[in-house]
């Protein structure tokens, strides 16, 4: 079955138009967008308070494929019901996050996940930013320990785009 994602990924990676990329200063950055796969290292209530104090607009999509209700109401959460029965976003899934665009989107898992990865390709942003450089699409790679929180990540991230002259 991990094949058979791998495939459909790659398929799609083909055929999106990523480029055009821009790096762009955190002071710039108005709208943002996380991906997040359950389970975090972290805790929620540490990831909204990160998300208060950056004064941005920020969007999370939780990606809980093996749930079919919602943990959360106040994030964006991906679930059963948003995937097909190979496991990749559905139809529907992939419309309704078309028409989402953002300065800078950020991957929080550090592991490969193609229905994750997938929900990234799909959302348009200006910077995509991972913590690996093992899919092309990701403008910027920013190495993430795997025994460190996402707020740990986060915050790396944010000091490289701030070093970014804008």
């Amino acid at each position: 079955m991990e094949g058979i994602r791998r495939f459909l990924f790659k398929q799609a990676l083909g055929t999106t138009n990523n480029k055009g990329q821009r790096f762009i200063n955190w002071d710039q950055v108005k709208r943002l967008a996380l991906v997040v796969s359950a389970p975090m290292k972290g805790a929620k209530s540490e990831l909204d308070k990160w998300i208060v104090g950056t004064d941005k607009q920020i969007d999370v999509y939780y990606i809980e494929t093996g749930v079919k209700q919602a943990t959360y109401s106040d994030w964006q959460c991906l679930t059963k019901v948003s995937a097909t029965w190979l496991g990749m976003p559905n139809a529907a899934c992939l419309q309704s996050l078309s028409s989402r665009k953002y300065d800078v989107l950020i991957c929080l898992s550090p592991q490969i996940n193609y229905f994750e990865q997938r929900i990234a390709l799909q959302i348009e942003a200006g910077l995509k930013v991972w913590c690996r450089n093992d899919i092309p699409f990701y403008a910027l790679c920013i190495e993430r320990k795997n025994d460190k929180s996402e707020i740990v990540f986060l915050e790396n991230c944010v000091k490289y785009l701030k070093m970014i002259k804008g």
